[in-house]
């Protein structure tokens, strides 16, 4: 039987999808929403900072992938959706500007994800936890001079006990991971208010 040209496409891309179903995990990346701050008061107009640091860059949030072949399966936020959580934290706290009105720059790096991986001793029933370094550096724009810069250890445990889902290994971990990213931008944002209410000479 002679194959119509039209269906050999879709043909070779159903066998592609089944040859790949064994190399898929079932995972995802960390949600926005579940890890973005909120803060309930706003930096005044007192504040060193209020609404004058925009986030300049974002790095070593490498993202998430569905195939264990590419070697980073483990719930992790990719650059784009970090940059996001992030501004938007800085905006419920009163200090994010956009960058052409801002006075000071936020600089981001991912140094340790914390992230368990398929080798991982650890389980859904025993639990899951996600320590991550994150260094934040606050510079002035004109001079341009660090004000801050710091490590920020944070942690994010979620378990099937603790009534965190009885579901996918890696979708535990990404609750997990949710909690330990909030932990680490409400702490940054945190000590970023606090120097700004101090009395800097700038």
């Amino acid at each position: 039987m002679k194959l119509d040209s039209n269906r050999k496409p879709l043909i070779a891309t159903t066998v592609l999808l089944i040859s790949l179903q064994g190399c898929v995990s079932i995972t995802g990346e960390p949600n926005i929403d579940k890890t973005t701050p909120v803060f309930e008061t706003q930096a005044n107009q007192d504040n060193q900072f209020n609404q004058s640091i925009s986030l300049r860059s974002i790095e070593n949030f490498r993202g998430t992938s569905i195939f264990p072949i590419a070697g980073h399966v483990s719930p992790n936020m990719p650059e784009h959706a970090a940059r996001e959580a992030l501004e938007n934290g800085m905006k419920s706290a009163g200090i994010y500007a956009p960058f052409e009105d801002s006075r000071y720059v936020l600089d981001v790096k991912m140094l340790e994800t914390g992230e368990e991986g398929a080798l991982s001793s650890a389980s859904t029933f025993s639990g899951i936890t996600r320590d991550m370094e994150v260094q934040y550096v606050l510079s002035s724009k004109e001079p341009d001079r660090k004000l801050f810069n710091e490590i920020v250890k944070s942690t994010g445990y979620a378990s099937c006990s603790n009534g965190d889902g009885c579901v996918s290994f890696y979708l535990v971990e990404r609750v997990a991971a949710e909690r330990s990213y909030k932990e680490s931008f409400t702490k940054a944002i945190n000590a970023i208010l606090e120097l700004g209410a101090r009395t800097l000479d700038t």
